[in-house]
């Protein structure tokens, strides 16, 4: 990879950090359902006014949205507010993998070679360590789930993205700001 490349990538993992700090920030002075609809509201207008509504079933659109949009940020916002550390919601989060890949194994017949299931063996693991030996003061058991939950709902997001690809060509633009309705 190239510097520019490096700086890119590492403005995104800065970016993705700051923003649960952010996120912990608003939960001190909004209730978690409300702030991800000022989210998602500030994502949505005035974009909708200018991006042109992805050429889909509503059903498609319906499921992004209530998976990506909703289901992940109202479970990840509650187990923030329900006392989920920030860094350790960011880390979780990222079961997401774990769902992503049980999912299309579920629902779209993908097949696991060796290096997946050891991947899901080492994450689960992980998440198990994390659970087990982080103080009650530190992670709430709530906190936790309902960040796994948020993680879940991520996962069947991405399959529901999968299905949209194969639908043939859909503006990506589109299908993020009027999912965020």
């Amino acid at each position: 990879m190239s510097l520019k490349d490096w700086g890119l990538a590492l403005l995104v993992v800065l970016a993705w950090g700051v923003n649960f700090v952010v996120i912990k920030w608003g939960l001190d002075e909004l209730p978690p359902l409300l702030l991800g609809a000022l989210r998602f509201l500030l994502v949505a207008f005035p974009a909708v006014l200018f991006i042109k509504a992805p050429n889909l079933p509503i059903k498609w659109l319906l499921a992004y949205g209530i998976t990506i949009s909703f289901g992940q940020f109202a479970l990840l916002f509650s187990a923030m507010h329900l006392g989920m550390p920030a860094g350790l919601a960011s880390l979780v989060l990222q079961a997401q993998m774990l769902f992503t890949m049980i999912f299309a194994f579920m629902f779209l017949g993908e097949r696991w070679k060796l290096p997946q299931v050891l991947s899901l063996i080492v994450a689960a693991t992980g998440l198990i360590l994390l659970a087990s030996q982080t103080p009650a003061s530190k992670m709430t058991f709530i906190g936790f789930t309902l960040t796994i939950a948020a993680a879940a709902s991520w996962g069947m997001g991405n399959i529901i993205n999968r299905k949209i690809g194969q639908l043939g060509n859909v503006n990506l633009m589109g299908l993020v700001v009027w999912s965020a309705l």
